[in-house]
């Protein structure tokens, strides 16, 4: 079946399999009761990337010029944290969107740097510097919308410099939501908004996932085709998990380890693609 996951009787694959099974029941049916198991994020075999301010950023000696899985992940970070800026500029929230626009300095952007030079793409510094002042200067909602898309066209032709697969893609998903599961239990502890921007961070991230779930990528056969149906059943299960993502005093039922079984269930439903 086109959903299936493939049978593999080599040790490797049954221990992979085992771990991520077990890891996605676990975490599919524990109830965080404080903010111990909210921060307590599990071991994965695949590869993901860390947090600005809290590791994002990746991991000391990532080299993002030949690693295409943490490249797109880094960008896909970018990508969220600009996607969370331009919805709440939009909705009237400039002072929290403005967090969100990053100078070029950016830890995020200046790991890639390098990694741009080596696979041909310029980069977009000019692009991020006008939107972050035009974001701070307060500027006309047009205006940041224009900035906005143009760093957003930027950051998919860098992306374009890499060879991307349904399988890849699907790491790719997979990181961010990881990501986005560090940043929640960041963002709520026990019920509370204790960092409203760590909170922003993760639907940031998500969104983000979402988009690449309903990638062209996923068009090429059947199995693909079931694969992103899937993974975007699983991210829209996420989308309670931000009833507002102004309010900081809003009491909250949610816990990281929702966004950490959900990468977990996407990790085990990559296997049933090939590389």
């Amino acid at each position: 079946m086109a959903d299936s996951v493939p049978t593999q009787t080599d040790n490797k694959f049954r221990w992979k399999l085992w771990a991520a099974v077990g890891a996605a029941s676990w975490l599919g049916g524990c109830e965080a009761t404080d903010g111990d198991l909210q921060n307590t994020a599990p071991e994965s075999n695949s590869t993901s990337v860390g947090i600005e301010g809290e590791g994002e950023g990746g991991s000391a000696g990532t080299n993002y010029s030949t690693n295409d899985v943490a490249y797109l992940s880094q960008l896909g970070l970018m990508r969220g944290h600009l996607k969370v800026g331009s919805f709440l500029y939009e909705n009237g929230h400039p002072e929290l969107a403005s967090t969100h626009m990053k100078h070029p300095e950016m830890e995020l952007y200046s790991s890639l740097v390098e990694a741009f030079r080596k696979r041909d793409c310029r980069g977009f510094a000019p692009e991020l510097e006008a939107l972050s002042n035009a974001v701070n200067g307060g500027d006309t909602t047009e205006l940041v919308d224009k900035l906005y898309e143009s760093v957003v066209d930027k950051i998919a032709n860098c992306e374009s410099r890499v060879t991307s697969s349904p399988r890849k893609n699907v790491a790719v998903i997979e990181s961010l939501l990881r990501t986005a599961g560090e940043e929640y239990a960041i963002g709520v502890v026990a019920g509370r908004i204790e960092n409203l921007h760590e909170f922003q961070d993760a639907w940031g991230f998500t969104q983000v996932a979402k988009v690449l779930s309903r990638s062209s990528l996923f068009a090429g056969g059947d199995r693909s085709v079931a694969v992103a149906a899937q993974i975007q059943s699983i991210i829209e299960d996420l989308t309670p998990m931000w009833p507002d993502l102004a309010d900081a005093n809003q009491q909250l039922d949610t816990v990281a380890s929702q966004l950490y079984g959900a990468a977990a269930q996407i990790e085990i439903i990559a296997l049933s693609l090939k590389e």
